[in-house]
């Protein structure tokens, strides 16, 4: 688990910033051209996904990581 959240959140950022359509069109009711969901989604993507996992018993977060569960 360890190792796969290193890579993670650089290659998630870097889709972001690319516009990849998985990440900028995750919420229908926002504009993702509007700076405001711009700057939401990077704070979700940085806070949510590098700090959010360590608040989360392990069992959790790895089943998040796994793709059983789905946390926002």
């Amino acid at each position: 688990m360890g190792q796969k959240k290193k890579w993670m959140l650089p290659k998630r950022l870097t889709k972001l910033s690319q516009r990849d359509a998985s990440i900028i069109h995750e919420n229908a009711n926002k504009d993702s051209e509007v700076f405001n969901t711009q700057r939401d989604l990077m704070a979700k993507e940085t806070v949510g996904k590098a700090f959010g996992l360590k608040m989360l018993p392990p069992h959790v977060a790895n089943a998040h990581l796994k793709g059983d569960i789905h946390f926002s």
